[in-house]
């Protein structure tokens, strides 16, 4: 008599670690999927400023500003060169710890930049907001919502009184300050 030993759904998954079965296509098309999103914000970004850039309405801006990196981020060959010729350790260290420093807040900068005029987060920013404010009625960095109401949505232009600082917000959704 043979007898059937039912796994457990925890036995099941315990043998199974490690031994996801997928065909080769699957895994190139999912690495493709995934390369394809990582280069879609800044690819978009890019065709966006450079549009933008040749219709005149970025005077001043010559290319997209992902190239800003060139010119935010200096090159340190003046502070290396001081590092090495630093009279002793203490004076070297002291050298580099001042340049880190300073690149350190070049790239904070650029990093900066880049989020103030990133085209996706300005698409997607309002429309996330009012999924969480309108539809789960939370409040986030720009409304508190009060009980027992609904939160404002925003308008189909993006604007509202997340964009505009308080503005046109019911009494009832204040801004935080």
């Amino acid at each position: 008599m043979t007898h059937h030993h039912h796994h457990s759904r925890e036995e099941i998954a315990k043998a199974e670690i490690g031994h996801t079965e997928s065909t080769p296509a699957i895994n190139r098309l999912l690495t493709l999927a995934f390369l394809a999103m990582l280069a879609a914000v800044p690819a978009f970004q890019t065709v966006r400023e450079v549009a933008a850039i040749r219709s005149g309405d970025e005077p001043g801006r010559a290319w997209p500003q992902w190239m800003d990196v060139f010119t935010t981020v200096r090159p340190q060959w003046r502070e290396a060169r001081a590092i090495a010729a630093a009279a002793s350790i203490r004076d070297a260290f002291a050298a580099a710890h001042e340049t880190n420093n300073r690149m350190l807040r070049d790239i904070a900068a650029y990093e900066a930049a880049l989020k103030d005029r990133d085209a996706m987060i300005e698409w997607l920013v309002p429309r996330m907001q009012t999924v969480v404010t309108g539809w789960l009625r939370g409040g986030n960095e720009d409304a508190y919502c009060g009980r027992g109401r609904a939160c404002p949505r925003l308008s189909s232009s993006g604007t509202g009184c997340f964009q505009a600082a308080g503005l046109n917000c019911p009494a009832w959704a204040r801004p935080v300050t």
